[in-house]
């Protein structure tokens, strides 16, 4: 339905300086950030 590729996936660190341990995974689609999933401890794709 959306033809996204896992190339075009980013993540999001929530922290200042973009160095924090928790992490949100996912894709932009029309200005809008979809989260594929959380990392909490940024343990699962560094």
């Amino acid at each position: 339905m959306y033809n996204i590729e896992t190339s075009d996936m980013f993540h999001l660190h929530c922290d200042r300086d973009g160095k924090g341990k928790f992490v949100l995974h996912g894709f932009r689609i029309n200005n809008c950030f979809e989260i594929v999933w959380i990392d909490p401890n940024h343990e699962f794709y560094k």
